[in-house]
């Protein structure tokens, strides 16, 4: 286990303020045109497409909080930010907030699964035929138990059907 180093997170989702722009303008009664319906007005579709397709696309690796993907749609972010006139209320007069994160991953070497069965051993390969998480409380885990299988199933009494 060990402690990430603070990651910039943007403040506010570009996406969310739009759509909310967006739908708060489709329900807006018009009685004189002001600051904020010609700012309304500036929304186009095709960019908020535009966006969304730039914050989405793979080049982005997913935007895992701490990758390099989610740091490019940060600063991404903060520019858009920045376009539209808001004022940072960041760490330092910027648009990010230092957040510490903590990372807690098996060590793949120590990591081990063993099923007995009728005194037989059988070792699983991490990875291949099993998964398994950190813990941030304990560095070292170990379990000896009966295994009881119990699938995944679907209980449908109004078809006559139950797989358990």
């Amino acid at each position: 286990m060990s402690i990430m180093k603070s990651k910039p997170v943007a403040l506010l989702s570009l996406c969310a303020v739009i759509f909310s722009l967006v739908f708060a303008r489709t329900y807006c009664v018009h009685a004189n045109a002001d600051a904020a319906d010609e700012a309304m007005n500036t929304i186009r579709p095709e960019a908020i497409r535009a966006d969304m397709r730039f914050l989405s696309d793979d080049a982005l690796e997913g935007r895992g909080t701490g990758t390099r993907g989610y740091d490019i749609a940060a600063k991404f972010m903060a520019t858009q930010f920045e376009s539209l006139g808001l004022r940072p209320a960041g760490d330092n007069g910027s648009y990010f907030q230092s957040v510490p994160l903590r990372l807690a991953k098996p060590d793949e070497t120590k990591t081990t699964l063993v099923l007995t069965r009728s005194g037989k051993d059988e070792a699983l390969t991490f990875r291949k035929d099993y998964i398994s998480r950190g813990d941030f409380v304990r560095p070292e885990i170990s379990v000896e138990a009966p295994v009881v299988f119990v699938g995944g199933g679907v209980t449908a009494p109004a078809q006559n059907y139950d797989d358990y």
